[in-house]
């Protein structure tokens, strides 16, 4: 997948090649965590409690790719970057064709601001834009889950609850996060789910 961006994804849109370092981690550690750090680095932790997103790997111990897509945007001419929203990584199953997924990685309160809404954006246009590439839509095409998943490491309630132990609770209950309907994502042969903090991608 890395070659794709750098190569085919690039001269898709007309740029040059992409020369950008160290966009690309692997892991096959049972429980990792994902952080998108204050440098746009990413970061893979098996230290609970200290990235944005969780995953639960223990079943099969898939090995796990990795891509800063957020960081390889950003390395891309200025002209290109312009209007472009673009998620954070790219992470998808290395030794299977189990599991393609983009991920939002966000550590923000959820009831008082929109970032979920933006952060929907970025999904869809990223996906959007990697699919227009016939290489890459046909690699995506070959994994059977594929899915946008927004990562918030804060809490979100259900509206009418306030206290902190009933939030726990309900995300106990809800351990695999939340399926959302997204009309664009789904025309994209996508599925949209949503995870805050006490949800894990359960790689099954």
């Amino acid at each position: 997948m890395e070659n794709l961006l750098r190569n085919d994804f690039t001269a898709y849109y007309g740029l040059p090649l992409a020369i950008v370092a160290n966009i690309y981690q692997e892991t096959n550690e049972p429980y990792f965590e994902i952080e998108d750090d204050a440098n746009q680095e990413t970061q893979i932790s098996i230290v609970p409690d200290s990235g944005q997103a969780v995953y639960n790997n223990r079943a099969n111990r898939f090995l796990i790719g990795v891509i800063n897509y957020d960081k390889f945007v950003t390395s891309l001419s200025h002209r290109f970057q312009q209007g472009k929203g673009r998620c954070d990584l790219i992470v998808y199953t290395k030794n299977n064709k189990g599991y393609f997924l983009l991920n939002e990685l966000k550590d923000t309160n959820p009831l008082f601001d929109d970032e979920p809404s933006i952060s929907t954006r970025q999904l869809e246009k990223s996906l959007t834009d990697l699919l227009n590439v016939p290489t890459i839509v046909a690699f995506v095409n070959t994994f059977t889950e594929k899915k946008c998943c927004f990562f918030n490491k804060r809490i979100q309630a259900p509206p009418p609850i306030l206290a902190v132990t009933a939030f726990n609770r309900i995300n106990t209950i809800t351990v695999n996060g939340f399926q959302i309907k997204n009309a664009i994502i789904e025309a994209l042969g996508f599925t949209f789910h949503k995870y805050y903090g006490g949800h894990q991608f359960i790689l099954s």
